[in-house]
Parts: C-alpha cells; structure tokens; sequence
C-alpha cells in the first residue's frame, strides 16, 4: 500500500506525498497509514494518519485535543485498532484508530 521514496516523500497508492519534516517511521494499519515526523525538533501534531488514497484523514492533536500540544518520539502498533504514541512528555497514549479516541493514557515518569 506505502512505499517510502526518501526520508522526506513517500506514496500511498501512487500518490505522492512530500514532508518538511524525516520520517521516522510508518506503520500500516487495515485502512490507515500512520507517520511519525522527527526531525532535529520536536513539532506539536507530528503524527499523521492517510488513508488508502494518500488523503490526510487525522493529525494526533485531531484526537487529543491538548491545549499546548508537544511532539511524539515513538508510535507502535498495538493491536489491529490501537495505535501506542509515546509523548516527549512521558505520557503514552493508546488511540482507537478507527473511532479517533483515547483508549488509555499513562505518565510514565
């Protein structure tokens, strides 16, 4: 479904997509392609869900509503439909995907 081009581009379907920011890592889910952003800073919203037409369906902050959003430096797939992003903060979030809410959330210290 993805192909990475470069550490700034990839394409979901053949349609490319172009980032300012490295990718850190992808993963595919049944309908969604989730991306990390990383790059020399952390950046608020750097989590970013496609669906299988390459269009941007969500962007975390989309779903954590923080007021002051900080970035993420790790997303794992948990299950199918949960999605685990460890926040700069310490916090871990689990993230229904497909229903767009939180699942869980952990500080972690």
């Amino acid at each position: 479904m993805y192909i990475k081009d470069s550490e700034y581009e990839m394409k979901i379907n053949n349609k490319r997509i172009v980032f300012t920011d490295r990718i850190k890592t992808i993963i595919e889910f049944n309908n969604l392609v989730i991306v990390l952003l990383l790059d020399k800073q952390y950046k608020p919203n750097n989590v970013v869900a496609y669906n299988n037409n390459g269009d941007k369906v969500w962007e975390i902050n989309d779903i954590l509503m923080i007021k002051k959003p900080s970035g993420f430096d790790e997303i794992e797939k948990k299950t199918d439909a949960i999605l685990s992003a460890y926040c700069i903060t310490g916090i871990l979030y689990d993230i229904d995907i497909e229903n767009k809410k939180i699942v869980s959330s952990v500080f972690l210290g």
